[in-house]
């Protein structure tokens, strides 16, 4: 089914009494979340019909077979192949997704009478994006303290577990020919010639990977990436996964500025003398530091857009040496452009009673960052699988809730959707991760 074809099956009308899908909704609502994921596309989905669910699966390591004279026995007895039988157990835990549509929305918007069904599918591709995200990104121990951590906390994802795999730490590289070797050469034999292989990486290591061609004057290869043509490093090809973050810390080879990055995603809703003001320090590398006070422009406003406000208020100031920018995903980086343990970024708290701080609408509250000495971690980091993405294991509980109900008190519709879900690497001995890789410097 296209993206069209799968948007019109999913409909407000559907689920205005809420409560269980039945089997045709829960099969297209899973199609939906593959759709619009590339791990759980690339995956392999297992629909749990229980919370508890054992996948079994056997190994044959060592070899089965030996010389034989004619008419003789089996020489050695020991030498019967003994295949090990093992199990991955799934074991699904809750999700919950919630948003509101106020009447005044649903009356001003252009759309009219198809807002709410609009934001039905809107709001289910975010369920899909958010279940990717903690797939490959969940951390049992990140904590309650923002939305990004409320949502990974609920397990551990493939990025955690693979932390067993074979590791090949390339400590602050960057992506380059080396890499995909020594990464191959650590994937164990047996599993080097499967031809689901695939190199599974953030898509700005892809670009990263495409500009290296062109500076290795490899033109042929490199005109075509820029194409759009697939990359094929050692004859394997590349599966760009845009939710392998690109933000760990990772080791620098230089001084480092201060760098702090929002936790809170764009777009962000200013409201004037409400939470319009922002109270930032740069210090430079001189040790000299330079507040930045500015009033944002009210409106829905993306991450982009806040960084140009910032910046233009930073070039009225004299001596400043910080600037913003906006990140792929929505974020706002602030950081400074001296290096050096002496550099430093705060944003001040002017949230409380009266006051209108916009730190908190911008996930920028309790910034305090410093730079780093030669040697020190920059948040610039990502990491590269080598693995059969089908090696890795999704399972979804049959049994996905939608409830819809109006609530008269604040003149708002309420959407919940109920998912279980659970993540496992099937094999981890069929698994390279290359960590420590940084991004390319622009």
């Amino acid at each position: 089914m296209t993206n069209e074809e799968i948007l019109k099956t999913i409909e407000t009308s559907d689920f205005l009494n809420g409560g269980l899908l039945n089997p045709k909704q829960q099969d297209r609502f899973i199609m939906y979340v593959k759709q619009f994921s590339t791990m759980l596309d690339a995956c392999r989905t297992i629909v749990m019909t229980q919370q508890v669910q054992d996948i079994d699966k056997v190994h044959i390591g060592e070899p089965i077979t030996e010389s034989a004279a004619e008419a003789t026995e089996q020489g050695s007895p020991n030498n019967e192949g003994s295949p090990q039988y093992n199990k991955v157990t799934l074991t699904a835990v809750k999700t919950r997704s919630t948003w509101n549509i106020s009447t005044e929305t649903l009356q001003n918007n252009i759309e009219q009478a198809n807002f709410e069904d609009t934001m039905m599918q809107g709001m289910t591709q975010r369920i899909a994006t958010d279940l990717e995200m903690l797939s490959i990104q969940g951390d049992t121990t990140a904590g309650s303290a923002t939305k990004i951590a409320r949502l990974l906390n609920r397990l551990d994802g493939w990025d955690k577990q693979t932390e067993n795999a074979h590791i090949v730490d390339v400590n602050g590289a960057e992506v380059d020919k080396d890499v995909f070797r020594l990464m191959k050469r650590a994937l164990p034999k047996q599993y080097r010639g499967d031809p689901g292989l695939r190199w599974i990486m953030s898509d700005a290591l892809v670009d990263d990977w495409v500009a290296s061609l062109a500076e290795d004057k490899v033109a042929g290869v490199y005109g075509n990436a820029v194409e759009g043509q697939g990359l094929r490093p050692l004859g394997i090809p590349i599966l760009a996964a845009e939710l392998i973050p690109e933000d760990l810390p990772v080791p620098a080879g230089a001084a480092t500025p201060a760098e702090a990055i929002s936790h809170v995603y764009g777009p962000y809703t200013i409201v004037e003398g409400s939470n319009d003001n922002l109270d930032i320090d740069f210090t430079d590398a001189a040790d000299a530091t330079t507040s930045v006070i500015f009033t944002l422009t009210p409106g829905t406003l993306h991450a982009g857009q806040i960084a140009n406000q910032i910046n233009t208020a930073i070039a009225g100031v004299a001596g400043c040496t910080g600037e913003a920018v906006a990140t792929n995903d929505n974020r706002l980086i602030l950081r400074t452009k001296d290096v050096g343990v002496n550099c430093e970024v705060i944003v001040q708290d002017l949230s409380g009673p009266g006051a209108d701080g916009a730190e908190t609408t911008l996930g920028l509250d309790g910034i305090d960052v410093d730079g780093t000495a030669t040697g020190g971690d920059v948040l610039e980091g990502s990491f590269i699988w080598l693995t059969n993405p089908q090696n890795f294991l999704c399972g979804l509980l049959a049994g996905t809730r939608m409830f819809t109900k109006f609530n008269e008190k604040k003149d708002t519709i309420e959407n919940i959707v109920y998912n279980q879900i659970d993540v496992n690497v099937e094999n981890l001995d069929a698994v390279v991760k290359a960590k420590n890789v940084r991004l390319a410097g622009l």
